[in-house]
């Protein structure tokens, strides 16, 4: 089944990373061990896959090209209100409050918060279906603020088991919003849970690589249909599977052959695939492999 995983990008010692998550939530778990990918003269470049609240993430430490920023937060909704105030005591202990952890008319309970690595958390008290959840949200600033909505049904026409959920508008607003933005929208991909809304203020940020997404594909026709969907009307074309689409989301198109290449028992073809995969824009699953 196609799914997409988030990607963190940090800028070193992924153990630090990971020891502070697993004291903050109670069921940060680790899938398997951390992987060196190289050591570089700028540091060890290591990655690790891991999963909260029933969600995949992938971890990489791989130096400081690209820092977080609130255009993508990660969103948990919960329903016990001890265990979500711990939750943002901790996130916020050497953080930054962005919101307020308070009663507001949307939620008993919400706050928005940076933790000390700068990943951006969103909290909210919730009995919606289903809790505890963490869910990635898209923020459409600058020229893609009136964007989400467009973006929503790209993104829910080119995955399966995929659905748009619940869209409210800004409607009649004190923040000189469009009244027909979104304030939050709803919607699913490969059947995992998405947020996003449009931000008409000045924002210092927008999307950038320091979080992307896999699409974890299988063929090369798989990979040919998203690579090319993604950069189409304004996307780019990066490096090793990366792309971005036209609204600037950093995606990877990854093969499920690219890890068995890389991975092979033979370190002389496990080598030659991944130096193969380093020349590469879009990955192409024959030139992993000698003739």
């Amino acid at each position: 089944m196609q799914s997409i995983t988030p990607f963190l990008w940090f800028d070193k010692n992924l153990e630090e990373k990971i020891n502070y998550y697993k004291s903050i939530f109670p069921k940060f778990k680790r899938l398997g061990e951390t992987q060196v990918i190289a050591d570089t003269p700028s540091g060890r470049i290591e990655i690790g896959e891991f999963e909260l609240f029933d969600r995949k993430l992938t971890f990489m430490a791989a130096g400081p090209e690209f820092v977080f920023n609130p255009s993508i937060s990660l969103s948990i909704w919960h329903n016990d209100e001890k265990t979500l105030d711990e939750i943002w005591d901790k996130l916020t202990e050497e953080g930054e409050v962005m919101m307020e952890y308070q009663s507001y008319d949307f939620a008993p309970k919400y706050g928005w918060c940076n933790d000390k690595f700068g990943l951006s958390w969103q909290v909210m008290l919730t009995n919606s279906e289903p809790v505890p959840s963490l869910s990635p949200s898209l923020m459409f600033t600058h020229e893609n603020n009136g964007k989400a909505k467009e973006a929503i049904e790209f993104y829910t026409s080119l995955f399966p088991s995929s659905e748009i959920g619940k869209l409210y508008e800004y409607g009649e607003n004190p923040f000189v919003e469009n009244s027909k933005n979104l304030s939050h929208a709803e919607f699913k991909l490969c059947g995992e849970q998405f947020l996003a809304n449009d931000s008409g203020l000045d924002h210092k940020f927008d999307f950038n690589e320091s979080i992307s997404f896999i699409i974890n594909c299988k063929g090369q026709e798989e990979v040919d249909f998203f690579w090319d969907k993604l950069i189409s009307n304004g996307g780019e074309e990066s490096q090793c599977g990366w792309c971005k689409d036209k609204y600037g989301v950093s995606w990877q198109v990854i093969p499920e052959e690219l890890n068995e290449a890389t991975s092979n028992p033979d370190p002389e073809k496990a080598n030659y695939a991944t130096q193969a995969m380093l020349e590469m824009k879009k990955i192409v699953i024959k030139d992993l492999y000698k003739e």
